[in-house]
């Protein structure tokens, strides 16, 4: 259910922003956290990424992501960037 909320929370505000022509620079990025990180090599990704030319603002960002995201078990927190 919680996906389904923020899908439409994320879908009001794009709305919002075209509307009062706010919209320039506006990115939107859903990312699987659930289980991305176990199974993608994250230079892999990066260098894939950049093969394809993708916009390097936009890797840079994802990059970004992957860093400061953290798990945090019953018994300690682990970086996985």
């Amino acid at each position: 259910m919680g996906c389904e909320i923020n899908i439409l929370r994320i879908t009001e505000y794009i709305k919002e922003m075209m509307i009062t022509k706010e919209h320039r620079g506006l990115w939107v990025m859903f990312v699987d956290l659930k289980s991305a990180f176990d199974t993608v090599n994250h230079e892999i990704l990066f260098e894939k990424m950049g093969k394809l030319e993708i916009n390097e603002e936009i890797v840079n960002t994802i990059q970004w992501i992957y860093r400061q995201t953290k798990i945090k078990t019953r018994n300690e927190e682990v970086k996985l960037g």
